[in-house]
């Protein structure tokens, strides 16, 4: 049913998590995974000074560097897992909006999502949002699922655009012929 996972990785504990989640997804379902990580460069300070546009080019480019080399050892550090476990595992790094290029890749025919969480809440939901947020908002693909082996309880049920309610560890995302559900994840096995 799963048979192409496309995983988003970021790096941070709840993306760990997920990435336990990813691999035992694949190992069941006997499938494989691309994992997806984005370098988001919108961050970077940019210098004032004499020359503005020499500085800006130069603060650009090393949080590229800086961000492609986080990339590299992020998806590296999957792969040795993922391989430990004899799961087919392909990477892509990008530079961009995260949300945006994880959306792109994701209508590449993929069956499912696996995406961390930060589970923000109150103001800092409304203000920053989260990319698993974009992803399920923003993404034309319908979401829904309920997983074995793991215990999950349905927050809502819409039958129009998802919004996502908060206190999520991470998302499963998939395709199919499903109506809309948000999953609350109360416990990872």
């Amino acid at each position: 049913m799963f048979k192409k996972i496309l995983f988003a990785i970021d790096g941070s504990e709840c993306a760990k998590r997920a990435e336990k989640y990813a691999i035992e997804l694949a190992k069941d379902e006997n499938g494989e995974i691309t994992a997806i990580t984005v370098g988001d460069i919108s961050y970077a300070a940019v210098p004032i000074g004499i020359d503005g546009t020499t500085m800006l080019q130069a603060t650009i480019a090393d949080a590229m560097e800086n961000e492609t080399n986080n990339a590299e050892k992020l998806l590296n550090e999957f792969k040795q897992a993922a391989e430990k476990e004899n799961i087919k595992i392909n990477t892509i790094a990008k530079i961009g909006k995260p949300y945006t290029e994880i959306i792109e890749e994701s209508e590449k025919g993929y069956d499912v999502i696996v995406i961390g969480s930060k589970g923000l809440s109150g103001i800092k939901r409304f203000l920053l949002g989260s990319v698993a947020e974009h992803v399920v908002r923003y993404s034309k693909i319908p979401e829904k699922q309920k997983r074995r082996g793991l215990r999950l309880k349905t927050r809502k049920l819409y039958s129009g655009k998802l919004n996502i309610v908060n206190s999520l560890t991470f998302h499963l995302i998939s395709f199919g012929d499903f109506k809309n559900f948000v999953f609350e994840m109360t416990s990872l096995k």
